[in-house]
């Protein structure tokens, strides 16, 4: 046992090499395995430059100053493990030293600076810009992404990540990845599952690992209504922005229409004012312009990096909302070709998983816009536009384009999601979703990993604005 009492707390940076040294003496002679702990008043922090290093750092809430940043020089360590912190009334204080992170930086400058160099030196040029060694600052954005290739877009585009321990509340099962983007630290949060009731458990668990969260962004892909109710145009690609959540699979079902509960929709959290502040400001010319332009910037990074592409003007397909996507006469199917008004709007299992092409979907019915004629006849891509407005959210996914627009014209929803009405009541939320499908019978896979691509980099441009 190694115990480390009053006057010999200075000797702090000789620890990891002592202890080295023990273990490898004993590990020659036997299969001994050496557990330590470290017990001290403040942090401790290892200097040294050898390989079998570690850090030691209280929890977020029990050491405001300390928050999950590090020291104002951060030394890198290799082993990324943290142990956790407890009060001074829980240790017997009477054999602890104090040792102050300033003094550990005092004790040897330049043996830390020399170290720091080397070790930056020896890493790789792409491990240098994308990720570091030391604890993130303090973590005020959380990113909510519930697929992988959502997570892989947002991930991509941190500047910075964080690959050691880190702290988290008791009972939290949530999967984490910190790191920095831009000026903010930030959290990305790998939801397990899709509908509201995972996203609302994932955000309360959050919430206490993480409490001096400001901005909870749910990112990822969403289907779209072809018109808002002014007539604006969204294409696959662009993206919307939440400034209204509806909840709109709660709703009361009569035997000719289906009417959303407005109680429950107008009960939904009412976002901070410094949030309804900063998307006012979004929403102005000059500002979402430069979004826009900011996100196309990001976009060409992500598509290199992530190799993928634009699938084209030609692949943005709209049909009638009418027109559903199952076989049609000449075909000999019996449930989809229906002349009775009890099978009129059935439709087979194989149709459903079966491709517009394979189906022959008639290419008469599909419906064009005026920005994808703009650009199928200037030959050249689209870029995303940003769009504000209301998100409808629910624990089913929209596939019927007569249900899209019915509940769009009664509710003003210019989107569709699952997941955001469970984040939306427990931490402030802005949901930034990239539109891969019309939300109707015809929506296919084509689109999800552009889309998730155009989210990301939407999400990174929205944070270069917060708190400016």
């Amino acid at each position: 046992m190694v115990t480390v009492l009053g006057d010999r707390a200075e000797s702090t940076t000789a620890w990891p090499i002592q202890l080295e040294d023990i273990m490898s003496r004993l590990q020659k002679r036997s299969s001994t395995c050496l557990k330590v702990m470290l017990i001290a008043t403040h942090p401790l922090w290892s200097v040294s430059e050898t390989s079998s290093l570690f850090w030691v750092g209280p929890a977020p809430e029990t050491d405001p100053d300390y928050g999950m940043g590090g020291m104002d020089t951060p030394t890198e360590h290799n082993l990324p493990l943290s142990f956790p912190i407890h009060s001074r009334s829980e240790l017997e204080t009477d054999q602890i030293s104090e040792i102050s992170r300033e003094d550990i930086i005092r004790e040897q400058p330049e043996q830390q600076t020399s170290i720091n160099e080397a070790r930056k030196e020896a890493r790789p040029e792409s491990l240098r810009q994308t990720s570091f060694l030391s604890p993130p600052p303090q973590i005020e954005i959380a990113i909510l992404c519930a697929l992988t290739l959502e997570a892989d877009a947002v991930e991509t585009l941190f500047d910075e990540q964080w690959t050691g321990g880190y702290n988290r509340s008791k009972g939290d099962t949530n999967t984490y990845t910190l790191g920095v983007i831009g000026r903010h630290g930030a959290v990305l949060v790998h939801l397990p599952g899709m509908g509201t009731t995972c996203s609302a458990v994932v955000a309360a668990y959050c919430k206490a690992s993480f409490p001096n969260i400001s901005l909870a962004l749910v990112v990822g892909v969403c289907g779209g209504v072809p018109f808002s109710q002014d007539g604006t145009e969204l294409l696959l690609g662009d993206v919307a922005i939440s400034e209204e959540l509806v909840r709109y699979d709660f709703a009361r079902q009569y035997p000719d229409v289906c009417v959303i509960r407005k109680s429950v929709s107008e009960s939904a959290r009412k976002l901070p004012v410094e949030i309804l502040g900063y998307l006012a400001k979004l929403k102005g010319l000059k500002a979402r312009r430069r979004l826009r332009e900011r996100t196309a910037e990001h976009l060409i990074t992500l598509s290199k990096v992530l190799e993928i592409v634009y699938p084209g003007v030609e692949e943005d397909i709209l049909f009638e909302s009418t027109y559903n996507h199952k076989h049609h006469p000449p075909s000999s199917c019996n449930i989809c070709v229906g002349n009775s008004d009890g099978l009129a709007r059935m439709i087979c299992e194989e149709a459903r998983s079966t491709s517009c092409k394979d189906l022959k979907c008639d290419m008469g019915r599909a419906v064009t816009r005026k920005r994808q004629k703009a650009a199928a006849d200037n030959q050249r891509e689209l870029y995303s536009a940003v769009h504000f407005g209301k998100f409808g959210s629910g624990d089913k996914v929209m596939k019927s384009g007569e249900d899209r627009d019915r509940i769009a014209r009664s509710e003003g929803i210019i989107a569709f999601e699952m997941g955001g009405a469970g984040a939306w009541d427990i931490l402030p939320c802005v949901i930034i979703k990239s539109i891969c499908d019309y939300s109707d019978s015809h929506k296919d896979k084509r689109w999800q990993r552009y889309a998730a691509l155009t989210a990301a980099a939407c999400t990174k441009a929205f944070l270069e604005g917060w708190r400016q």
